[in-house]
């Protein structure tokens, strides 16, 4: 196991004046860590950008869940049997209505 003074030595090695016959040209290393770099970046963005898509996909799940909640608690209140798809149905026409018009009724 390295101490952490090796582990800092080893980062600030300079691979351009190295032992290593020819050594690594600073030209290619700094295009190189350039690309890791970008690698990085891109990475990093479409990972936001999958994140943001599953957090609007579970927003819309949780959205209509609520709304399916009321369709079904109002029918209970009417003891009234409902078929699932007609609740869905009804709860997605609901969503529809609160998200053009902004109120739930």
């Amino acid at each position: 196991m390295k101490t952490p003074r090796q582990a800092r030595e080893a980062v600030t090695y300079d691979l351009s004046v190295s032992d290593q016959k020819p050594p690594i040209p600073r030209d290619v290393l700094a295009f190189n860590y350039e690309r890791v770099v970008n690698g990085l970046a891109d990475y990093a963005e479409a990972a936001d950008r999958e994140n943001a898509e599953r957090i609007d996909a579970l927003r819309a799940h949780i959205d209509l869940g609520a709304c399916l909640l009321t369709v079904v608690r109002a029918a209970q209140r009417k003891r009234k049997t409902i078929r699932i798809d007609d609740a869905l149905a009804a709860a997605q026409a609901r969503l529809d209505r609160i998200q053009t018009e902004g109120t739930p009724e």
